[in-house]
């Protein structure tokens, strides 16, 4: 658990230059950091600490997002059933970019197996 709550911390001092109101990227660089998520906990801490440390309001986030500040609530609790369109709309408007890492076997098209 220590590990996870660190990288969280990283991620957040990383990125928190990243937002401002018309969603474009600040002309600072910023390292930025892999965190393996696991859970939808994982998820709503990094909404949270990325939103503190940009001085965003929990109520201002949802408003740009078209939510309310009951589903940030519930998102930054790592509620499961939280829609995931809006979650990811809230990690864009905070400036994170999610990559998922598929085995390249798993993309290929599965060949068409004949009746004989």
């Amino acid at each position: 658990m220590a590990i996870r709550s660190y990288c969280l911390e990283i991620v957040a001092d990383a990125l928190f230059a990243l937002h401002d109101r018309n969603n474009c990227l600040d002309s600072v660089t910023t390292a930025v950091i892999d965190i393996n998520v696991k859970t939808p906990e994982d998820i709503g801490e990094i909404i949270r600490r990325v939103r503190r440390n940009q001085g965003i309001r929990q109520d201002d986030l949802a408003a740009y997002i078209d939510s309310s500040h009951v589903f940030m609530r519930d998102a930054e609790r790592g509620k499961p059933s939280v829609q995931l369109g809006r979650v990811l709309r809230a990690l864009d408007e905070l400036g994170i970019k999610m990559t998922l890492q598929v085995p390249d076997a798993f993309m290929q098209p599965k060949s068409k197996r004949s009746d004989k």
